[in-house]
């Protein structure tokens, strides 16, 4: 049994659990580990969320997914305090980095309905927003998220850049 840190909530957690004890996110749908940083990789991430690294998400016969989601959330520019964001898509955790510096993720999606959560921990607080989001087969669903400065929040919905090939 080897114990590892979890990357949905940092708690350790064991190669053998079904579940985080700490957070309670399934880690059956973990992907591997890290080559870069050692850190756990879920299934569906697009990039470690501990180090960046882009993960080699693959559909069927190593062709590349099928379909997938892109969230887009350019730089908000001048805040006092930086904050951590995190991106979860259905639950499970593809994105943690910056808020300030904004992200790119890019994660493999099966067609169909999907929930983005996105959690914003500032030194004032956290707020937290989600979306619901369809992705056609073969193609990727392309979305930017805004912030409202006056609200100190997401926005209420997603810009959609459309679908897009693969």
């Amino acid at each position: 049994m080897a114990l590892t840190t979890y990357a949905a909530c940092n708690g350790m957690v064991s190669d053998q659990a079904k579940a985080c004890p700490h957070c309670g996110h399934p880690v059956h749908a973990m992907g591997g580990t890290c080559p870069d940083c050692s850190g756990p990789l879920p299934a569906n991430a697009s990039s470690c969320p501990s180090c960046g690294r882009p993960s080699s998400g693959a559909g069927p016969e190593g062709q590349g997914p099928t379909s997938g989601i892109r969230i887009l959330f350019p730089s908000p520019g001048w805040f006092l305090y930086d904050g951590s964001v995190e991106v979860l898509l259905d639950g499970l955790p593809i994105h943690r980095g910056s808020f300030i510096q904004g992200f790119d993720v890019h994660a493999p999606a099966e067609p169909g309905g999907h929930q983005i959560t996105v959690v914003l921990k500032m030194a004032v607080g956290r707020c937290n927003r989600s979306y619901s989001v369809e992705v056609a087969p073969g193609s990727v669903r392309r979305v930017k998220l805004g912030f409202s400065r006056c609200w100190g929040n997401f926005s209420n919905s997603l810009e959609d850049l459309g679908n897009g090939g693969l």
